[in-house]
């Protein structure tokens, strides 16, 4: 897990969130990702942020939130009942500055911002994605959940639909005009072997 790399996202969001189960688990993001730390990282106070990474510590102030949680939170646990496993769907989509990994679901489409990935340190292929709530993304290394991560909201934005439905029908162009190609070249086909008969 790299550290710096959850501290300039924190950055970015201007928040800084830790949270620590009652089994001393702590878990530190921007909000909308949380990653679980090794046991050996000393309790991220803001104190401790502000000095690790030169940051001005009376503005890191009030941007940081701790929270005391159950262990037993069902987000955090490593499996959960009704997790439902994401299926990747092999493409990634730009949209608003963001680089966003769709996944299939029977919720529809799930988006994640592929910036709260860097910080795992390991290939996309090595991880596993399950859906826990309905917009909640728990991200696994091997059995265990390394990150939990706030789908994109993509029905909060009209424009993101059509941007999809202008690329579905682009889509749709391209795919008929090859297939009017290729039938062409077969009835092309077809005629010259009538010819050469």
């Amino acid at each position: 897990m790299d550290l710096k790399k959850i501290v300039n996202l924190c950055k970015k969001r201007s928040a800084f969130c830790v949270n620590k189960t009652t089994d001393d688990c702590q878990w530190f993001g921007d909000g909308h990702a949380m990653f679980l730390l090794s046991p050996e990282i000393p309790f991220l106070s803001a104190d401790v942020i502000s000095g690790l990474y030169e940051l001005d510590k009376d503005k890191l102030e009030l941007n940081y939130k701790y929270k005391l949680l159950d262990s037993e939170l069902q987000l955090l646990a490593d499996t959960a009942e009704d997790e439902e496993l994401l299926v990747p769907l092999n493409i990634n989509v730009i949209y608003g500055g963001k680089t966003l990994l769709p996944f299939k679901s029977s919720q529809g489409l799930i988006l994640i911002d592929i910036d709260y990935l860097k910080p795992l340190g390991v290939n996309q292929y090595e991880l596993t994605f399950t859906l826990r709530s309905e917009k909640c993304v728990a991200v696994k290394k091997g059995m265990f959940v390394t990150a939990i991560i706030t789908a994109f909201d993509c029905n909060r934005d009209d424009d993101f639909f059509e941007v999809i439905k202008q690329l579905y029908k682009l889509n749709s162009v391209s795919r008929e005009n090859e297939f009017m190609k290729n039938k062409n070249f077969d009835e092309m086909e077809g005629v010259n072997d009538v010819c050469d008969n």
